[in-house]
């Protein structure tokens, strides 16, 4: 988030006013109407709100007027999110960055492109000056005459005539209705409330249901409703809105709606008398609690990152939606044919699955019907709309005792009651006694075949018959013979052209919908034994749900030792206890003890960087306690840790707190961290072994001695502190027949622990070790390539099935290192008739033919990224990738047609590479775009231990800007890039992230799908390129 300008103001203001933009407004006169007002300018700010990364040059000309002609700024505050282009935007969240950032006494959440009077801010002052105790709401008049586009500052009285079509007698038509105030008045428009109050109920409710479209600031007024307050309608003063396209942005969710896009969980609210949020913004909580916090702080720690997955734009969400769309127009054959697509957390909503239920029954499947409906009811079992839907199904189904139970349990649900969900269950009790007469006739009988239709078709569309009298009843009542919208939309079908953005395969997730008591698992404990030779570590953060591979192996080898041990994985017991604490008490994130408000899920891929924050090491390491003192109490001879890369800060700390409880223990280490001997001490050094690489032929003669009392040294594949001075350093054979050892079963953990949150799984496999290849000069892969037997391999697979896992990920640098035996592979899982899914990375290859891909689809797999790395036949020679750009095409070409999602890797930056290189690049990966579903990675290119660049600097003109033996003696892991250029032609790391914003630029301008961890790339480039405007703005305001 950026703050692009900040007027500060010293005088008392009454009253702020938040503007909101999502990259879709067109023109700002707003802006002049809210300047041009019989208050003085120095009682309210303006603020104004762009969630994604729009700088529209009409507000910086505005602006700029403004201050040259010696006036008040024309806004106070301009505040640019930063949001990322692939998720849908968040008014709510909008919302509270204006009321965190607002100064006024009263709040005012206003449309933004809308004509208001002089005496606009004047009467709302005044309204709260009669009566604080309110929450003020301002109609809007609205004129679709195209006429007024583009807006020209027409006057007000031409705004009322042709192609307005709410006006009425003086008045809105809103302002006129009697009866049906939410559907014809504009809660939308104008909302004005006291600061305190909005924080007082927690801001803005931020649940995924008021995402996109179906959102307001109404849900607010409910709640402040529910608090005590009066909703009150200016009667005198109005909002004046005329017609332009795209009003709505660019990405349009639809959310849960009554059909008249009034969000079905603000209107939950009006019934349960809630006050706060469904989901509470940790920033406004944190002010609602009287924390005393820095209002510019806030500001930029309000956005919650965690939050932004689930906002992505992805293919259940437009599933959703246009079956919505489809369902409210009650085409229900289209409405089923989108949500039966929908997978994941998503269908443990009870709202979705009660809207599904429904296109059922008005379909007459009624089993299918009450299948939804009852497991809705498991999720909420005080949803009365339902109970309703039971009711009507079972009356269908001739199960009238259930129906009159359904019915009678809906009508007691509630005790603040609303009378529409009141009528449906009503209408069914009062169908029911009536029903008695109809099914106690003759089936034969000629009036049991006239009256039984009538009856069952009142019945059947009951649902929607007493609204649709209601609408007609209105009508009339106000003399309103217009053509209804839903009628013209059945005229014109395929109105609704506006597709919706979606770029993502995958399910993030919805916790919020997860209830406590349906938690996925017990939570593990740790139960250290005694008297063990060795104890096995894993500690988080690994992420979940991928089970531990390298720990099994491990755990494989010490079985064989003949030892005492046991083996924890402390990874899935904290994993799982700090979610169901999140969970139970309905939290997006956990605050700690010293205030620092956790992510959502810090196991996350995208949150890794969390675990180098001393507060969450020091958050967890408390939860580790117990485990320190279960260890001390049980004093085994040797503590094994296995060293993830992500978990290395919290390993020092974890073992610097044991070594304070038992002094004597004996630290092991390996992993990830280990590979190289140079490198691992150099990244954690309080150790007393450490395993380097693979242990099956080091480790077990380790263990064994540790377990006689012995401390050895000088172990072949092993650093120790007990080691010789001046040991020479020999590498240890690899094992070269994989299948003399066992794949790992997991046996000291239930299976069940290994799913996350939202019941997800992920199984590793390793068919492979190594990469066969071995030769691009940028990777640092140090192992021989070696195979198992395909037949083994899926014998693991399906040992894996049998517990109910079918999701595998391969762990392997290229999964077709010997693209005979994965096809075998295949076979034997087609042979086998298991039905999977696989995800793996795959090396370009002239054997990879489209017959290849076929057989890999058939077999299951899903997900495949390659390694392309280079873009350009040179690129590709200075890598030394071993294939050519014809290749890369036809691979892409292949495995796309195949049906299988392709990604790619890119590598930016090789000494060699050119401008023209650059151009080249981006030409020829828009030229095969439609065979790439996303673009997963770009990364300039590192200096790694172990690669040829690092070995071999000189040969590649690879310079240091200090002596490259002090480099390589601080940096052993990688060089930091900042520390070295390459010359012929000259790069550093500006030139190398220059090229990455123009190739990512130019990917995005011909809508190539550059995927999340590269549209991360463009938001940081964004931030600053965008410092520089920042500092002009400023000057400016100087």
């Amino acid at each position: 988030m950026r703050i692009l300008f900040d007027n500060p103001r010293n005088n008392k203001i009454k009253v702020s006013i938040i503007l909101l933009d999502w990259s879709c407004r067109e023109s700002f006169h707003t802006l002049q109407y809210l300047n041009d007002q019989s208050v003085d300018r120095d009682q309210y700010e303006i603020i104004w709100i762009e969630f994604y990364d729009a700088r529209p040059p009409s507000i910086t000309n505005m602006l700029q007027k403004s201050i040259q002609d010696g006036r008040l700024p024309i806004i106070d505050k301009w505040i640019i999110m930063e949001m990322p282009n692939n998720i849908y935007y968040h008014k709510h969240l909008m919302y509270n960055v204006g009321i965190v950032a607002s100064s006024g006494n009263i709040t005012v959440i206003c449309d933004s492109d809308a004509m208001v009077k002089p005496s606009f801010i004047q009467n709302i002052i005044k309204s709260f000056d009669d009566d604080p105790n309110i929450v003020l709401h301002i109609d809007e008049v609205r004129n679709l005459n195209r006429k007024f586009y583009p807006f020209n500052y027409h006057s007000f009285d031409e705004i009322l005539g042709e192609g307005c079509i709410n006006w009425v007698g003086g008045r809105t038509a809103g302002l006129a209705e009697k009866n049906d105030f939410i559907h014809m008045r504009n809660y939308g428009a104008c909302m004005c409330a006291l600061r305190q109050d909005l924080i007082n109920i927690g801001g803005a409710d931020e649940h995924i249901d008021y995402l996109g479209h179906i959102c307001g600031p109404y849900e607010m007024t409910f709640r402040l409703i529910n608090t005590g307050r009066k909703e009150i309608w200016h009667d005198k003063e109005f909002l004046y809105h005329t017609w332009h396209p795209g009003s709505d942005g660019l990405n349009n969710y639809l959310g849960p709606h009554d059909g008249r896009n009034v969000s079905t969980r603000a209107l939950q609210i009006k019934d349960t008398g809630r006050i706060l949020p469904f989901q509470e913004n940790e920033i406004l909580k944190q002010i609602r609690l009287g924390k005393n916090v820095d209002k510019g702080s806030l500001i930029n720690r309000i956005i919650d990152d965690k939050s932004l997955a689930d906002w992505e734009v992805d293919d259940n969400k437009f599933f959703i939606s246009f079956g919505r769309i489809a369902y409210h127009r009650k085409e229900f054959d289209e409405a089923i044919k989108n949500w039966k697509k929908v997978s994941g957390p998503y269908t443990l909503d009870d709202i979705f699955l009660n809207e599904f239920a429904r296109a059922y029954y008005f379909r007459s499947e009624y089993n299918k019907a009450i299948e939804l409906f009852n497991t809705a009811i498991v999720i909420n079992p005080n949803n009365a709309l339902v109970l309703a839907g039971l009711g009507w199904a079972h009356l269908q189904k001739k199960d009238f005792t259930k129906a009159k139970e359904y019915f009678e349990t809906a009508l007691k649900i509630k005790d603040r009651k609303n009378e529409d969900d009141l009528m449906c269950p009503l209408r069914g009790l009062g169908l029911l006694r009536k029903v008695s007469f109809i099914y106690s006739l003759p089936s034969g009988s000629i009036l049991y075949k006239v009256i039984y239709p009538i009856f069952t078709n009142l019945a059947q569309y009951s649902f929607s018959f007493y609204s649709i009298m209601i609408k007609i009843g209105r009508r009339l009542k106000n003399k309103d013979f217009r053509v209804p919208e839903s009628l013209k939309r059945r005229f014109k079908k395929n109105a609704f052209t506006r597709h919706f953005l979606k770029n993502s395969s995958e399910i993030l997730g919805l916790s919020e919908y997860l209830r406590y008591d349906s938690y996925p698992c017990e939570i593990p404990g740790y139960n250290v034994k005694s008297n063990l030779d060795f104890l096995l570590l894993e500690l988080p953060p690994r992420y979940m749900p991928l089970m531990p591979n390298g720990l099994g192996y491990v755990h494989n080898i010490l079985s064989k030792c003949g030892i005492s041990f046991q083996t924890i994985d402390a990874n899935i017991a904290i994993y799982h206890k700090y979610h169901e604490n999140r969970l139970k008490h309905h939290l997006k994130s956990i605050t700690t003890s010293s205030g620092y408000a956790m992510v959502e899920d810090p196991w996350a891929n995208f949150n890794m960087s969390e675990w180098d924050k001393k507060e969450v090491i020091d958050f967890f390491m408390f939860e580790l306690k117990e485990l320190i003192a279960q260890i001390t109490m049980n004093k085994p001879k040797a503590v094994g840790i296995s060293l993830s890369g992500n978990n290395r800060n919290l390993a020092k700390q974890f073992v610097k707190e044991l070594r304070k409880n038992l002094p004597h223990v004996t630290v092991v280490v390996g992993g990830y961290d280990c590979v190289y001997h140079s490198v691992g001490q150099t990244l954690f050094s309080d150790f007393d072994y450490m395993v380097i690489g693979e242990a099956e032929l080091t480790l077990e003669a380790l263990v064994k001695a540790l377990a006689k009392g012995d401390k050895p040294k000088d172990l072949p594949g092993i650093v120790s502190r007990y080691d010789s001075p001046g040991r020479v350093w020999e590498k240890i054979p690899l094992l070269k027949d994989l299948d003399l050892i066992d794949f790992p079963t997991y046996q000291w953990a239930k299976h069940v622990w290994y799913q996350d949150c939202e019941r997800k799984h992920l199984v590793p496999i390793t068919a492979s070790r190594g990469c066969n290849w071995g030769k691009c000069r940028f990777c640092g892969e140090c192992f021989t390539f070696r195979i198992r037997n395909p037949k083994k391999v899926a014998d693991e697979i399906e040992y894996h099935t049998k517990n109910g896992f079918n999701t595998f990920h391969f762990n392997e640098s290229d999964v077709n290192g010997a693209p005979q035996i994965l096809y075998d592979l295949c076979s034997e899982i087609i042979k086998r008739r298991l039905r999977l899914k696989f995800m793996a990375q795959l090396r370009i290859d002239k054997r990879n033919t489209a017959d290849y891909f076929k057989h890999l689809a058939s077999a299951g797999f899903t997900h495949l990224r390659f390694g392309v790395d280079g873009w350009t036949d040179k690129l590709m020679r200075l890598q030394n990738k071993g294939y050519n750009l014809r290749m890369v095409f036809q691979n892409l070409r292949d495995c796309h047609n195949a049906g299988i999602t392709t990604t790619v890797n890119t590598v930016i930056g090789v000494p060699g590479e050119t401008e023209e290189d650059v151009d080249e690049t981006i030409e020829n990966i828009v030229s095969c775009k439609n065979y790439i579903s996303i673009i997963e990675s770009f990364n300039t290119l590192l200096l790694i231990a172990g690669s040829e660049y690092y070995r071999n600097p000189d040969k590649y003109k690879i310079r240091f800007r200090v002596s490259k033996e002090t480099i390589y003696s601080e940096h052993a892991y990688f060089v930091p890039p900042e520390l070295w250029y390459s010359e012929d032609p000259y790069i550093d790391q500006e030139v190398r992230m220059r090229r990455v914003e123009r190739i990512i630029s130019g990917l995005y301008e011909n809508g190539v799908n550059i995927g999340s961890f590269a549209s991360k790339v463009v938001e940081d480039l964004r931030r600053q390129r965008s410092q520089n405007e920042r500092l002009e703005i400023e000057q400016i305001h100087s």
